[in-house]
């Protein structure tokens, strides 16, 4: 009974961590995704600029703002609208990518890829191509489940195996024993030529 209660907890610390690992990425990548959308529509001169981060309504994020008339008519908005939402995003991205801790690494993945998926969503708005819409969603979602398969292999290769250390102190224990017992090996060796020799 005790060794199955360990079972569970061993595997239910890290499935927990992967939940709230996930929940902080994504709220912390709709932030960003709608930052760049209120920092642009800012300098854009548009007013009341509000970052709705959870609307039971839509269930999705997004950025209400008043624009000047025949805002959303100007090919240059539409662009900057689409890029905006990558504003922040690339930057803390590529800072976590490029960071030598692999733990951290596939968090870029995961917040570039959910990013991606958001401003597929942006493109419908005055672009309608399904062909462009779907490879966004698919590039977003490989790079997402890239980025979940990193994460979970690294948590669970840290919570439920041994570490360096103890893989060290293993391998080394396991040495010992073995030159321990081929010196046993060679004393009784030893031990039956001399009986034969009398």
């Amino acid at each position: 009974m005790g060794a199955g209660i360990d079972g569970i907890r061993k595997y239910l610390k890290p499935l927990i961590t992967i939940l709230v690992l996930n929940a902080v990425i994504f709220v912390f990548a709709a932030i960003l995704h709608e930052l760049g959308h209120a920092v642009f529509g800012l300098v854009s001169g548009c007013e009341n600029i509000r970052v709705v981060i959870f609307d039971m309504g839509v269930l999705s994020a997004y950025t209400a703002m008043e624009c000047p008339e025949g805002f959303l008519q100007s090919s240059y908005n539409q662009i900057m609208i689409f890029l905006s939402s990558y504003f922040f995003i690339l930057p803390v991205s590529a800072l976590l990518f490029v960071l030598k801790n692999q733990r951290v690494r596939f968090l870029g993945v995961i917040l570039l890829g959910a990013n991606i998926m958001a401003s597929s969503y942006d493109l419908l708005l005055f672009y309608e191509s399904r062909i462009v819409n779907f490879l966004l969603v698919l590039t977003g979602l490989l790079m997402i489940v890239h980025g979940q398969v990193k994460m979970v292999m690294n948590i669970f290769s840290e919570s439920t195996f041994i570490t360096q250390d103890e893989e060290d102190m293993l391998i080394e224990s396991t040495r010992s024993f073995i030159r321990g017992e081929n010196q046993t090996n060679e004393q009784d060796r030893g031990g039956e030529n001399d009986d034969d020799s009398s």
